[in-house]
C-alpha cells in the first residue's frame, strides 16, 4: 500500500540473481525502477541505484503520484531480467479541494426539492477521492437571485462524500442558478446551471410510509400513494402520476402505472407486491415538473425450509491437521437466506476437536450462514465426520467428511519381537519386523527406506545374518537370518533408520 505523493513505507530491495536463482555478488550495476502496470500514475524519489557489493540495490525514497488504484514496478539492469513487483496500491493523499461527484439537476422547479441531490467529493491534489468523515460542506447560491433553503451544511461520511439532499430554491421564474460548495481548508467548487422554472404540479410527496416492508412474495401495507402540491403547498388534481416497479415487485395496475390525481391531489396504486428475493424493492412515483418519490419495500425472508452444505472440506488431510472448517445455509421456501435459525454441530465420528468445542449450538447470521470456527482432524487414520443438524429442515443433517490420512514416517516400530532367547551361532527362531510409523503411531506406507539393526549392549557377541534392508511398499522391513554369536548373556538390537526414531529389542543367549 502506497499513499499519492508519499514515500513508500517499504523500501524495495532488489538484488541480482544467475540463471538458478543464486545470489550474485557484484557491486555497481545500475538498477532503474520503473511503473510496469498502472494508469495514471508518476513514479518518483532515486529511480536508478547501483548494486552494493552483495549485488542488492536499495530504493528508500520511492514515491507514486498520481490515480488511485493498483500499480506494479519494473527494476531492470542492462544484460539481466527485469523484476516486476507484488502489487503496490495507490490511495488518495491529504485531502485539498472539493469535486462534485453528482450535480444538482440542470432544471430545478420553483419551491420544489432538486431530484438529484448533489454528491461533494473530497479530493487530492490528483482528484483521488479522500475518504475523510466529518468534513463539514456548506452550500450557498453563488449567482442567481433565489433563495436556498433545506439541509446547507452537510458532513461527509466515511468515503469522504457529502450529498445534500431536499435543496430547495425560490425565487425568479426561468432564471439559471449556480451553486457553491466550500470547506473549510479545501478549494471551493461550483455547480453547473440550475434553471428554475415554475409549473403547476410542483411537489410531489409520499402519503404513505417511503421504507414499507413485508414478506417476500407478498404485497406492502398500505399501497403505495403520493400527493401533488403547486409551490404554495395546493393539492393538484388531474396530475399525472407514473409509477414504476423495480424488476421482480409487480404492481396493480401494472408498472408503469400512469394514476391521476384526485381532487385532493393524491394518486396511489391498488397493490405492490414484493419479489420473492429477500431485500430491497423500489417504486418510483414521478410527476411531471414536479420530481418523483422512490419507495423502498424491504423484503423479509420467509420461514426456514432447507438447510445445505456451504464449506467443502477436504476429501482427506493429515491426521492432527486442521481442515475447512463445516458452514451451513440455511433459507426460506424461495433460497432466501434465513437468519436466527439454530444450528447444532457435532463430532460423530473420529477423535477430533472442534472450536467451538463439539457439541455446540450456532446461529444462523443475516446470510443465513451457521458456522464453526475450525476443526482439527483427530490423530488416528480413518473417518473423521461433523454433522450440522436442524430441527424439521430439509437436508437436515448435513454431514461432512474427511478421511484421516498418516503422516511423514516419523518413527520405527517393532510389529514383531525377535525371539526373546536364542542359541549362539543359530538364526532367531522369530525374526524381527519392523513398521514405519508417523508421529501418532500410524502406519506409513513408503518403499526404500534403508532400515539396519546392529547389537548396541552386550557381552561382546557378534551379529550376523543380514543386518540392513529396505521397506517394502507397506512400509515394514522382515528380517530373516538374524543371529547372535557370542557369550551367554543380554544383547540389545537396536533398529535404526538414519533420520527416524529408532526401536530396541533385548536378546538373551541363555
Amino acid at each position: 500500500a502506497a499513499t499519492n505523493g508519499a514515500a513508500f513505507t517499504t523500501s524495495a530491495v532488489v538484488a541480482l540473481r544467475d540463471a538458478s536463482n543464486n545470489p550474485v555478488s557484484q557491486a555497481g550495476v545500475p538498477v532503474t525502477a520503473s511503473i510496469a502496470t498502472g494508469a495514471g500514475g508518476t513514479l518518483g524519489g532515486t529511480l536508478t541505484v547501483n548494486t552494493a557489493a552483495n549485488g542488492t540495490a536499495t530504493f528508500s525514497n520511492l514515491t507514486l503520484t498520481g490515480t488511485s488504484g493498483d500499480y506494479t514496478l519494473q527494476f531492470a539492469a542492462p544484460g539481466v531480467t527485469a523484476a516486476v513487483s507484488t502489487t503496490i496500491t495507490l490511495s488518495a493523499g491529504t485531502g485539498s479541494k472539493l469535486g462534485i461527484t453528482t450535480q444538482p439537476p440542470g432544471t430545478a422547479t420553483n419551491g420544489v426539492a432538486f431530484s438529484q441531490a448533489p454528491v461533494i467529493q473530497l479530493l487530492d491534489a490528483s482528484n483521488n477521492p479522500v475518504p475523510q468523515s466529518g468534513v463539514s460542506v456548506t452550500v450557498s447560491v453563488l449567482t442567481g437571485s433565489g433563495t436556498l433553503s433545506g439541509t446547507q451544511v452537510r458532513q461527509t461520511n466515511g468515503a469522504g462524500a457529502a450529498t445534500f439532499p431536499g435543496l430547495v430554491i425560490t425565487g425568479a421564474v426561468a432564471e439559471p442558478h449556480t451553486l457553491l460548495f466550500a470547506a473549510p481548508g479545501f478549494v471551493a467548487v461550483q455547480s453547473g446551471v440550475v434553471n428554475l422554472v415554475a409549473g403547476a404540479a410542483a411537489t410531489v410527496s409520499a402519503n404513505t410510509p417511503l421504507n414499507p416492508s413485508a414478506t417476500v412474495g407478498t404485497a406492502v401495507a398500505p399501497a403505495p400513494s403520493v400527493k401533488v402540491t403547486d409551490v404554495g403547498g395546493i393539492p393538484v388534481a388531474g396530475a399525472n402520476v407514473t409509477f414504476t416497479a423495480s424488476a421482480g415487485s409487480t404492481l396493480s395496475p401494472a408498472s408503469p402505472a400512469m394514476v391521476p390525481t384526485n381532487a385532493s391531489g393524491d394518486a396511489g396504486v391498488i397493490s405492490w407486491t414484493l419479489s420473492t428475493t429477500a431485500g430491497p424493492n423500489t417504486l418510483t412515483a414521478s410527476a411531471v415538473g414536479a420530481g418523483s418519490v422512490v419507495f423502498t419495500g424491504t423484503g423479509t425472508a420467509g420461514a426456514a425450509t432447507t438447510i445445505a452444505a456451504n464449506s467443502t472440506p477436504p476429501a482427506s488431510a493429515t491426521v492432527g491437521t486442521s481442515v475447512t472448517a463445516p458452514s451451513v445455509r440455511v433459507t426460506d421456501a424461495n433460497n432466501n437466506p434465513v437468519s436466527g435459525v439454530s444450528v447444532s454441530f457435532a463430532i460423530t465420528t473420529g477423535t477430533g476437536s472442534t472450536t467451538p468445542a463439539s457439541p455446540v449450538v450456532v446461529v444462523t447470521d443475516g446470510s443465513g450462514v451457521a458456522a464453526i470456527t475450525t476443526w482439527t482432524l483427530g490423530t488416528t487414520t480413518g473417518a473423521n465426520t461433523v454433522t450440522a443438524t436442524a430441527a424439521g429442515l430439509a437436508g437436515s443433517p448435513v454431514t461432512f467428511t474427511v478421511t484421516g490420512t498418516a503422516g511423514a514416517a516419523a518413527q520405527l516400530a517393532l510389529t514383531q519381537q525377535p525371539s526373546a532367547n536364542a542359541t549362539s551361532g543359530v538364526a532367531f527362531g522369530q525374526q524381527p519386523i519392523v513398521q514405519l510409523q508417523d508421529a501418532n503411531g500410524n502406519t506409513v506406507s513408503q518403499m526404500n527406506v534403508a532400515i539396519t539393526v546392529t547389537i548396541s549392549a552386550g557381552p561382546g557377541g557378534t551379529l550376523g545374518g543380514t543386518a540392513s534392508l529396505m521397506t517394502a511398499a507397506d512400509g515394514s522391513v522382515t528380517f530373516t537370518d538374524l543371529m547372535i554369536t557370542g557369550p551367554s548373556g543380554a544383547y540389545t538390537l537396536s533398529f535404526d533408520s538414519g533420520v527416524l526414531t529408532g526401536v530396541t529389542a533385548v536378546v538373551t543367549i541363555p
